[in-house]
This record gives structure tokens, C-alpha cells and sequence, in this order.
């Protein structure tokens, strides 16, 4: 509980008259400064906190301790000085310090041992005016020694000892600017330790980079699901090593630039926002109901990119992100005065804010993934098929990952595509564990296979209509039958389904009226599953860590240094 008080008055006392002077009445100097100061935080009886001094006095102290008892003057003084967080002491500031005479007891105090322990003050006596929240800053104090020469004369003057070693207590403010709105939110995020440590002591009101964001999400899905996320490896990044983003690229909160750029530094606007904690709500929730139908599109719907839709649109449905007062999402800058004003960018108050509301949220987003919620919720109006294609086949640039089942049979697929190019990887999960690779030029309807380790490749020609609808590993209607005749197949759609929590269009494939093969596409036009034949056996896929745009390397699509291919032998693919 934060310890509130008001001060209404300040009390000073003893002014900065003169600097260190040279000796005392006993012949010796204030040269040495109160030494090993403490101090603890104590409470009034009405609850108002209290610092409580203690500390040790040097030996010159106690002979003008004992010098004012046999002379009938007055003894050393101490003085508090204080300062707060990183604001300036008040000595620096010219204000005067609280302070009071220092006990002494010459049957009690010995040399040595001359201990002041009973000095109590009030912050209100160091000058602090206003609410203050003690658990909110950090009070430094320090304290120096203060003596009246010449007592008794019209020439008296003080002089000072240095002062003591500083002694913190308090809490840390956690950030150096944050706007009025956001105050409240940014401390519950405190509260909750939803801050990461990148963002402690951060100006909250600027943009947020891509990296802190990654640090954000992370914390956000340790601390709802009450797990430990590991980092990828081996490390894809050439430009960060910072085991947060590797975290959050291992959930797949975030992706690269590139296949080896992070671009750690780089600020985020609304929709990468809104699509990066999107993905960290699938990966604590993975079963949750994912659903955007019936939302309507913003008014500056056209300003959002087509890979931020879902997310932007769930995440405005849940209440977790508004639009202005007009209701634009406001997505990123669109012209160059948008820019200048730092429209459409994200700021870190802005996406602690929403952490804050996700971690809120959490418990009716798991809810919404139980039979009981979906039950309610009735159905989902169906996709339009062709639009779902069209999707699927605009993707210019892209990377995903398939694992398969068959009789038990395990195996996983990496794919990517570049404009014409494409490329699959597929490793099978039992046996010899052997690595087949597939490059395909769609362009020329042309491929050329090998099996990893060796020097030789097979080409392939695609002597069909369309090589695209075959070779194009974003097709949602290629060759799903493979073994049988396609040449009758019609797809449609027959109904809604939410796989790992993305609502999906459930599209059948038949041939004379018999249903050969289904495939789950979500609004975005991306396969999520599949339920195929396989050579006469009943496969299942499933889709994961899509990476659409970004760059991909040509190489990538090159056949390996040295390997050859014998262009007397190939195979014809036909429909």
C-alpha cells in the first residue's frame, strides 16, 4: 500500500552562511563528515511515514560535544539535506537544510563510540510540498555538521563539516515522462510486472522499437500463462542477440526483416502492434475463439495493410484497442504530414496500456476458446471461396511451416516463395530421417529435387494448364488428391470451424460427389489444415509460423554449389 501525505508547510532552519572552516575551539577542525548514515522508513501513529537517522560520530565531534558542556556553548548541529530521484540536492539549489542540535552525554557518549540514533524527520520538514507517494520515488538523504563560532560575540558565523555518505530509500520511479491518460494504466502494469526491464526508467511517451515491444509480449505471456518461454536456436539474427526477441520469436509473437535481420531499433506503428500482441494472445491461448465476423471495417479500413485485418479488427472487438473519436484505427502514416506529426506510430505508454487490457482480458479470451462458448456463439457466416483465393494466390512473398501425419508417419515442410520461385524442405520424421528438397520455377513450370547430402538433382517438367496451381505452396485448391483423378474435383465451402483458435472456412474437395479432401483456410487466405489422401492413406497437415512479405534471398531458390542434374532423365508431371 502506497503511504500518502500532504504537507502544507515547510520548516528551515540554519542557512548556508559560509563554506568549511578551519579550526574549532578545541583546536581541531570539522573536517570529517557523520559516518556510516542509515536510515529507515517508520510510521507516525496516524500512518503518515517518518525517516528514522542514525549514524556514528567521528571523535572531534565528541571533544566540542564535551568543549560546549565545560564552557557552557552550544555543541555541533547536524543538517538533512535531500533530494529526490534524479532531481537536485537542496544545498545545490540554494534552500536551507532542517536541522537540530546534536545530544550529547559525557557519561553516556564515549569516544569512539558517539552514536546518534534518535533523529527523526518528516519529509515535510526537508521541504517536499504536495501529495507525495513514497513508494513512488527514491528520497536520497545525506548529513552534515554545522557549528556557531565566535558564540557570544557579534561576529559568529557557522561553519561546515563535508557531508555524509547518501542513503537511499524508496521505490524507483519506473519512468521519466508519461502522459496524464497513462499514468494510472502504467502503474498497474507496474503492480502486475508487466514492464520489462528495457522499458524501466524509459520516456513512455515516445515510440516504442520493434525490440522492446518483443520484450513486452514476452513478459505478457510469462506472466498469464505462469511459463517460462525458451529462446530460438540457433540464433537466425545477425543484429541482435538479446534472448527477449529470441523468446518472442520462438512463440511466434514476432518475425525478422529478413531471414537474418531482427532490426531491433526500428519503431512500430498501430497495426504491427496490434498484429505482434495478437500473436502473443494466440500463443497463451492457442484454443480461443479468434473470430472477426460481424466487425465492421474501420473507416480508414483501406489504410490497413491485408496481413494486419484479423488482428486489428479481434483486437478492436475485444476492447483492447480503440480508434479515435471518429472510430479510425489508424494504422500507419499515409502521407507525409502524418509522418511528421508521428501519426499511426505506437508509443511505449500506448503498448504497456495494452498489455495491461490483454492481461485483463485473458480470462474471457480463454473462455471463449471452451464447447460452451462456442456453442453459444452460433455460426460463422462462411467466406467467400473465390475471395479466399484470391488471397491465398496474391501472396508474392512468404515462409510457412507444415507438419504431416500419415499411418502414423511424421513428417515436416518448410516452404517459401518468392514471385515465381518456390522452395519446400521436407525432413520425414521417421526412418532415415532423410531431407528432400524440391525448387520449383513456376515461371517456366520447371523443378528439380534432391535428397539432402547428395550431389545429383532431378528435374521435373510440369506439362499442365496452369504449373502455379501445382507448384505454388500458397494455393489453397492444388493438388490436394495426390494418387487420384482430380481432373472432375470441384471446392466449395461447407461450413465454419476455428482451429487453434483461428475461425476458418472449411472447404471441401470433391470428385463425383464424393469428398476427397478438406482444407481449413482462415479470412486471411492461409491453409491452418488439411485432411488429404495420400497414395490411398488418409493425411493430416497441420500450418504454422507464417512469415508473409519481408526478404528473401534469391540463393534460396539455387541449387547447392557443385550439384548436378542429368537432363537426360527427368520426370513429367501431367494432369
Amino acid at each position: 500500500m502506497a503511504f500518502l501525505f500532504t504537507v502544507v508547510m515547510m520548516v528551515t532552519m540554519m542557512g548556508n552562511l559560509s563554506a568549511f572552516a578551519a579550526n574549532l575551539p578545541t583546536g581541531g577542525n570539522l573536517d570529517q563528515a557523520p559516518q556510516n548514515l542509515m536510515v529507515e522508513l517508520k510510521e507516525w501513529e496516524d500512518g503518515r511515514p517518518y525517516f528514522a537517522l542514525k549514524w556514528t560520530n567521528p571523535q572531534s565531534i565528541w571533544e566540542l560535544g564535551r568543549y560546549g558542556v565545560e564552557h557552557g556553548e552550544w555543541g555541533a548541529e547536524y543538517q538533512i539535506d535531500m533530494k529526490i530521484g534524479d532531481g537536485q540536492w537542496r544545498y545545490d539549489m540554494g534552500e536551507s537544510l532542517f536541522g537540530n542540535a546534536l545530544d550529547f552525554d559525557e557519561e553516556f557518549d564515549k569516544p569512539g563510540n558517539y552514536i546518534t540514533d534518535d533523529v527523526t524527520c518528516d519529509p515535510m520538514d526537508l521541504g517536499v510540498a504536495g501529495n507525495v507517494d513514497i513508494k513512488a520515488n527514491v528520497y536520497h538523504l545525506r548529513v552534515r555538521y554545522a557549528y556557531a563560532a565566535n558564540q557570544g560575540s557579534d561576529e559568529d558565523y557557522y561553519i561546515y563539516s563535508p557531508f555524509s555518505n547518501v542513503v537511499s530509500i524508496g521505490t524507483k520511479a519506473f519512468y521519466k515522462n508519461a502522459s496524464g491518460w497513462a499514468k494510472t494504466e502504467l502503474q498497474k502494469a507496474y503492480d502486475l510486472g508487466l514492464i520489462p526491464d528495457i522499458l524501466k526508467g524509459a520516456d513512455m511517451t515516445k515510440p516504442i522499437t520493434r525490440e522492446e515491444f518483443a520484450e513486452l509480449g514476452v513478459l505478457l505471456y510469462e506472466k498469464v500463462t505462469g511459463k517460462k518461454s525458451d529462446p530460438v536456436s540457433p540464433n537466425p539474427f545477425t543484429d541482435t542477440a538479446n534472448p527477449q526477441v529470441l523468446k518472442a520469436y520462438n512463440l511466434g509473437i514476432t518475425s525478422g526483416t529478413s531471414q537474418t535481420t531482427f532490426s531491433p531499433k526500428v519503431l512500430i506503428n498501430r497495426e504491427q502492434c496490434a498484429t505482434m500482441l495478437f500473436r502473443a494472445i494466440k500463443a497463451i491461448h492457442p484454443q480461443g475463439d479468434y473470430s472477426i465476423a460481424g466487425v465492421k471495417d474501420f473507416p480508414d479500413q483501406k489504410h490497413i495493410s491485408s496481413w494486419a485485418v484479423e488482428s486489428t479488427k479481434y483486437m478492436n472487438k475485444i476492447g483492447v484497442i480503440t480508434g479515435d473519436a471518429q472510430g479510425n484505427f489508424m494504422p500507419k502514416v499515409a502521407t507525409p504530414a502524418q509522418e511528421a506529426a508521428g501519426y499511426g506510430m505506437a508509443t511505449r505508454e500506448q503498448a504497456i496500456a495494452l498489455s495491461v487490457r490483454t492481461h485483463d482480458k485473458a480470462p474471457e479470451i480463454k473462455a471463449s476458446g471452451t464447447a460452451e462458448a462456442k456453442a453459444s456463439s452460433g455460426p460463422i457466416p462462411a467466406s467467400n471461396l473465390d475471395s479466399l483465393i484470391s488471397k491465398a494466390t496474391g501472396i508474392d512473398t512468404g515462409y510457412f511451416e507444415a507438419i504431416s501425419e500419415v499411418s502414423g508417419y511424421i513428417s515436416e515442410t518448410k516452404y517459401w516463395k518468392k514471385g515465381s520461385m518456390a522452395k519446400s524442405v521436407l525432413t520425414e520424421k521417421f526412418g532415415d530421417n532423410r531431407t528432400k528438397i524440391d525448387i520449383f520455377d513456376m515461371s517456366k513450370g520447371i523443378s528439380y529435387s534432391y535428397f539432402e547430402g547428395s550431389s545429383e538433382a532431378v528435374k521435373g517438367v510440369y506439362e499442365v494448364r496452369e504449373p502455379s496451381e501445382y507448384m505454388n505452396p500458397f494455393n489453397i485448391t492444388g493438388p490436394f488428391i495426390l494418387g487420384t483423378a482430380e481432373k472432375s474435383a470441384a471446392a466449395k465451402i461447407i461450413g465454419n470451424e476455428t482451429v487453434d483458435g483461428i475461425s476458418c472456412s472449411v472447404i471441401a474437395i470433391t470428385a463425383d460427389d464424393e469428398t476427397y479432401a478438406k482444407i481449413w483456410v482462415s479470412e486471411d487466405g492461409l491453409k491452418r489444415q488439411s485432411e488429404t489422401p495420400y497414395f490411398g492413406f488418409p493425411m493430416k497437415t497441420l500450418y504454422k509460423n507464417y512469415k508473409i512479405g519481408g526478404s528473401i534471398s534469391d540463393s534460396e531458390f539455387e541449387l547447392p554449389p557443385g550439384m548436378t542434374v542429368d537432363e537426360d532423365v527427368s520426370i513429367t508431371i501431367t494432369e
